[in-house]
């Protein structure tokens, strides 16, 4: 790490620009000891109200690379804005990355695919597991037709098996006795799985899955496709953590409940889909018999000395106190110390900002090395036409791109209920920064960390939006916008978008389509006419062709067109307070 080589509980490395950094992030955004202790003496509004205002985080912590190695990392905030005597973010704070954790898994992919020698274009077909409905004891004291549950624990038993076979085992008579429709007393056969399941959640998941990964057999499905979000499976987000005891279980219900729409390679859509991720973990699972938590450490997190990592859900890692793992803020304020998540291999990964920038140390030593590397797939850009219509979408494996030569850019964010994050790779400039906050409500803290980042290290890329000036935009030219308006989210389902006019605002659906607190952001425009948010997170467009509305989400890399269903009544925008106040 360059700069002074110096560090302290908030930065490390370069101090200078590390301090300087959270100096230009707007404390606004920030629930932390010092801003406690201003709500004490002002009694005018609570710690709630002033977190769903701000934007809802406690935290914020974040890493820049320069040159292609770490420059410096730093911290902002506390743990848990609920505790009477927090503790303040260090450098070795861990948070939940969410989806900016999918070039992870992408990575992993590509290193477990090289070792067992396997092409990341061909068919998962090959690499399904089978589900044997054949007879699976050989040497029966009794014939199929008379075997009963204690004979088969018997044989088991005598096998003397590893606990991983014992279950396969198990498996295999259970699907031999459904497909043959036996009648069968198994709770003999359900008391030795049990048995073994209390020393080894993972070894059930990785057989159980076997009979629902078969619904993707036959598709045409590749590795490649379901990293680049292509593989025409769809998400079913009504999924409830609470329904479910273990991560396990969790993982297996969100399988069961996604969909496929297979279609061939030429007329393939891109449609974000967490559960293809899903299947992807389940599937390095069963390939190399180990949990996922173990592929990861094997393949990426041992390999780049990533030691404050972790993809595990179990309650022994989630609970422990000793990891200093931030509180993540839920969008009704509650504050939370975990939340599981069916998406390990897509967000459920813990770590610390230093981590992942060294994750991105070595995305970018591949990108500029000239040797052969199959993780330089990653980079390679899948243009595929949205499956909810608009502009067509640029994403490589686990990461979207845009621009060209010396500025092409490979970035990700992401958003749970219990976080916000995003990362930025400049290959060619041998640049990043990654940006952690504990709110999902907290995509302008993330924002704001980014642009102080930018401005701080001279990025040119940033110089166009860090010099442009946005005024009012007067009332009459901005009429023809004011409405309400359908367009696709992100698992399909049609979401509400509300402009209005006093002053121009656009009240967006998320964290949730169901959500009471949607933020909503003022508009302006600049000296070209083009419409953003303060923070440039956010376009408004219109095609004057169609008389349609564009919108340039966050959560969108494509333009969405809009579907007008109603005017609204201007008086009405009196009653959105912005959560998000100038």
């Amino acid at each position: 790490m360059k700069g002074s080589h110096l560090q302290n509980k908030a930065c490390e490395g370069n101090i200078e620009k590390c301090e300087l950094i959270r100096q230009r992030i707007p404390r606004r955004f920030i629930i932390c000891e010092d801003r406690k202790k201003i709500n004490e003496k002002d009694k005018t509004i609570s710690l709630k109200e002033e977190m769903k205002m701000e934007g809802q985080a406690s935290a914020v912590s974040f890493a820049v690379i320069e040159n292609s190695e770490i420059d410096c990392v730093g911290g902002e905030g506390v743990l848990n804005s609920s505790d009477p005597h927090p503790q303040a973010v260090t450098t070795k704070t861990i948070f939940p990355i969410a989806s900016i954790g999918k070039a992870i898994t992408a990575y992993a992919t590509i290193r477990c695919l090289q070792e067992y020698g396997l092409n990341i274009d061909k068919s998962i077909d090959e690499y399904l597991p089978p589900v044997s409905t054949v007879y699976p004891f050989i040497e029966p004291t009794t014939s199929p037709d008379k075997i009963t549950g204690e004979e088969a624990v018997e044989y088991i038993n005598r096998k003397q098996l590893e606990p991983a076979e014992t279950l396969a085992l198990i498996a295999e008579f259970k699907a031999w006795v459904e497909h043959n429709k036996r009648e069968i007393d198994m709770s003999a056969i359900n008391d030795l799985e049990k048995k073994i399941l209390e020393k080894n959640e993972f070894l059930y998941g990785i057989y159980e899955v076997r009979k629902i990964l078969q619904k993707f057999k036959g598709k045409g499905i590749t590795f490649r496709q379901l990293l680049e979000h292509s593989s025409g499976i769809y998400d079913d987000r009504n999924i409830d953590p609470n329904e479910y005891s273990t991560s396990v279980d969790i993982s297996i219900g969100f399988l069961k409940r996604a969909t496929v729409k297979p279609l061939p390679d030429t007329e393939r859509t891109w449609r974000y889909s967490n559960a293809g991720y899903v299947v992807v973990e389940c599937l390095l699972e069963s390939l190399t018999g180990m949990p996922f938590t173990d592929v990861m450490k094997q393949y990426v997190f041992n390999p780049l000395k990533m030691q404050d990592s972790t993809v595990s859900q179990s309650p022994k890692t989630l609970n422990d106190k000793s990891r200093p793992v931030v509180a993540g803020i839920l969008p009704d304020g509650k504050v939370i110390q975990h939340e599981m998540t069916p998406r390990a291999c897509g967000g459920g990964t813990q770590m610390t900002s230093k981590d992942y920038a060294k994750f991105m140390e070595k995305l970018i030593r591949v990108y500029n090395d000239p040797k052969e590397d199959p993780v330089k797939q990653m980079f390679v850009e899948q243009t595929r036409k949205c499956a909810d219509g608009g502009n067509p979408c640029h994403y490589c494996l686990g990461l979207f791109v845009q621009g060209e030569g010396e500025n092409v850019l490979f970035n990700h964010r992401g958003g749970m209920r219990t976080c916000s994050s995003e990362m930025a790779i400049y290959p060619k400039q041998e640049r990043a920064a990654v940006v952690l906050t504990n709110g999902n409500l907290s995509p302008e803290l993330v924002s704001q960390t980014m642009s102080a980042i930018a401005k701080t290290y001279s990025w040119p890329i940033y110089k166009k939006t860090e010099t442009a000036i946005l005024t009012p935009i007067p009332e009459n030219e901005f009429s023809k916008y004011v409405g309400t308006y359908e367009i696709p989210g992100p698992d399909g389902t049609k979401v509400k978008i509300f402009i209005t006019n006093n002053p121009p605002s656009v009240q967006l659906p998320w964290p949730t389509p169901t959500s009471s607190d949607q933020p909503i952001f003022k508009l302006f425009q600049d000296n070209a006419g083009n419409i953003f948010d303060e923070n440039f997170n956010i376009k408004i467009g219109y095609d004057d062709k169609e008389k349609t509305v564009l919108f340039y989400l966050p959560k969108h890399n494509p333009a969405m067109k809009g579907e007008r269903i109603d005017q609204p009544e201007l008086e009405k925008t009196s009653d959105l307070k912005p959560l998000h106040p100038s």
